[in-house]
């Protein structure tokens, strides 16, 4: 299990390295993930080499896909 801070630098090395220039949307989430001590305390029970923001973006992408209402989903979902 990764510690919070782990987590924390797992996030923002994702926001600029993998979403920078191709998601916005990632880019912005990633970086206010990394600040938020709920969402990595929920991110930090990932199976060691899990892809940490792939797992919980692609779980978010996923609920809102299968008809979960909130209003990032105007904003994925095209």
């Amino acid at each position: 299990m990764c510690t919070k801070e782990q987590i924390s630098n797992l996030f923002r090395n994702f926001s600029i390295k993998e979403c920078k220039g191709s998601s916005d949307l990632y880019e912005y989430l990633s970086m206010k993930i990394a600040e938020d001590e709920e969402v990595l305390t929920l991110s930090s029970y990932a199976q060691v080499g899990q892809p940490v923001p792939n797992l919980l973006l692609g779980a978010v992408h996923y609920l809102l896909l299968a008809g979960k209402e909130h209003h990032l989903k105007r904003i994925i979902v095209v």
